[in-house]
């Protein structure tokens, strides 16, 4: 399916597993552990639609591990920061 959609020419945004690993230059990474490293920076706060009780707030981070042309976008829970999706 990925391929089929970058054939296409469109953006698009696929769950990965947080063991998902990537090589950035300095060798590699766990999806989780590029989260937790940039964890203090960059950070925007975003609606993620509207719900039952109003908008879902959520942070979010495009991190760019290096790897190849995709990004890595992380969606962290202001009850919750320790937890990332």
């Amino acid at each position: 399916m990925r391929a089929w959609l970058e054939d296409c020419g469109l953006n698009y945004i696929m769950a990965v597993s947080c063991d998902q690993r990537f090589t950035p230059p300095t060798g590699p990474v766990r999806a989780d552990g590029v989260g937790t490293a940039r964890a203090a920076q960059g950070w925007q706060r975003l609606s993620a639609g509207e719900g039952s009780k109003g908008h879902r707030l959520y942070d979010w981070l495009l991190i760019d591990p290096g790897a190849d042309e995709h990004l890595l976008l992380v969606r962290r829970s202001i009850s919750k920061p320790d937890e990332l999706a």
